[in-house]
């Protein structure tokens, strides 16, 4: 199971990054900057790659352990 709290860890780090970004796209003086000019989208993407490939692996490892 140690790899199931890898998962559950890394998934926590890439939620409180995608949560930074959100507040710093967020924030009235990077409107017409940083956000406007989408500077956080690939990152964005990545993390969110990522997340999904995660989420198929807890899968795959639930299942095997279902078995």
């Amino acid at each position: 199971m140690a790899f199931d709290d890898h998962i559950t860890t890394r998934l926590a780090e890439i939620h409180h990054r995608l949560d930074v970004i959100a507040k710093e796209e967020a924030q009235p003086d990077l409107l017409g900057g940083e956000a406007a000019r989408r500077m956080y989208d690939t990152q964005r993407d990545l993390l969110i790659a990522e997340t999904e490939d995660l989420l198929h692996e807890w899968e795959q490892l639930r299942e095997a352990n279902r078995s």
